[in-house]
């Protein structure tokens, strides 16, 4: 119960197209997008629906920003407003822009220079929405599906994460051969985002084992201990990447990856949109950012921001916290090869509209390890505060009106 509440403080939005929102009536492309997004491209609502949220929203969003600004500690996050200013600030943005709590927060807009932008930024259920439409009569399960994934780069030339093994109800299928590769590997459950169940698995020659960090188990052990997670879900074993010795500085230990967002119109080739590097931090084996790793955006230059992880408010970080390494302003020499990297596999293995790609440069140079459809907003959008904007909806206009 406590966690549903929590969850509705932070999410909670209109359902509906209201007239007094700032993109109701405006005709850029930016407000198109965001009532594109609202509507989800569904028939007009009813004019009975939009006058009772008219009347209810105001005050649902009041009871939703009052219940965050007496929960949300504005000093302890070092958010520069009293409670009721937080409350305020936040109440306004909901009524007048359908703005969530963790938009308000993860995207800093009290700032001033924040709110003079605030429209050009796609919430995280914008985004999600719009991509969905985008694919929805396109088969994404090549890419989604990771065993699938690693077949159709095979096939296709593209160096990618190699799968030695598929766990599925307890059925264990080995790519070669009739045992596992007596090497680190990695498993994860495939379809699942974010790296929660993800797992390294060091491999000790000399006693012929391998170790999660707790426990050190003989391949049958390891072999069951996946197959029992496998009941409900499918497994995939992968060999282990090490960072390149120049990325390694930028990590606690695990590998780091490379999201880079590509479009592709259909009949065109492929542009790079945006990227960010994504790095590990204390005992994590994944660097995903919504697993609290840190995250910085990458300019045009092949520069990187000052990094940030999603779940602080109003903290960044300039230097790795477990290396010391500085991170921002640090020009990345072999950028264009991660971006080409990208652009290629796009080229070459889907149609599918817009994909994030998760790219490591390795001791082997880049390596994809996987592709998403779904690829979030909110990863591109908080570590450099810069919003989607009038790129990103320009590409999804053209998309929309070519599909």
């Amino acid at each position: 119960m406590k966690a549903k509440f929590q969850r509705r403080i932070y999410s909670s939005k209109c359902a509906v197209l209201l007239p007094y929102f700032s993109y109701a009536f405006s005709d850029d492309v930016i407000a198109s997008v965001h009532r594109q997004a609202l509507t989800n491209h569904s028939k007009r609502q009813g004019i009975l629906l939009v006058v009772f949220y008219s009347l209810y929203w105001p005050i649902a969003a009041g009871t939703l920003a009052c219940f965050a600004a007496l929960k949300i500690d504005c000093k302890a996050c070092a958010i520069p407003l009293s409670q009721f200013r937080f409350f305020i600030s936040l109440w306004a943005l909901k009524v007048r822009h359908n703005i969530t709590t963790d938009t308000f927060l993860h995207y800093k807009l009290w700032l001033p220079e924040r709110k003079a932008i605030l429209h050009e930024y796609l919430q995280r259920h914008e985004i999600a929405t719009l991509l969905d439409w985008l694919n929805r009569h396109t088969d994404t399960s090549q890419i989604e599906c990771k065993a699938s994934f690693d077949t159709l780069c095979q096939e296709n030339g593209i160096e990618s994460t190699r799968n030695v093994a598929v766990i599925s109800n307890h059925k264990v299928t080995l790519r070669e051969g009739t045992s596992l590769p007596k090497r680190d590997l990695f498993s994860k459950t495939d379809g699942m985002f974010g790296g929660s169940d993800a797992q390294a698995w060091t491999y000790d020659p000399v006693s012929s084992t391998w170790s999660d960090g707790q426990h050190r188990v003989v391949e049958r052990q390891l072999l069951n201990v996946l197959e029992t997670a496998s009941a409900q879900k499918s497994i995939v074993v992968q060999l282990s990447l090490t960072n390149h010795e120049t990325m390694t500085r930028f990590s606690s230990g695990a590998l780091c990856t490379f999201r880079v967002v590509t479009f592709k119109l259909p009949r065109g080739r492929a542009e790079h949109f945006r990227s960010v590097l994504r790095m590990p931090v204390g005992e994590m084996s994944v660097d995903n950012f919504g697993a609290g790793g840190l995250a910085a955006g990458i300019d045009d230059q092949g520069r990187l921001t000052s990094a940030v992880k999603k779940g602080v408010v109003n903290e960044s970080w300039n230097t790795h916290p477990d290396t010391n390494a500085p991170i921002t302003g640090i020009q990345l020499p072999f950028f264009d090869e991660i971006v080409n990297c990208a652009l290629n596999a796009h080229n070459l293995l889907t149609d599918i509209v817009s994909v994030g790609w998760d790219i490591a440069w390795t001791q082997h140079g880049p390596i994809i390890v996987e592709g998403n459809v779904s690829w979030g907003g909110d990863t591109l959008q908080i570590p450099s505060g810069i919003p989607l904007g009038q790129r990103f909806c320009e590409l999804y206009e053209s998309a929309k009106h070519a599909t």
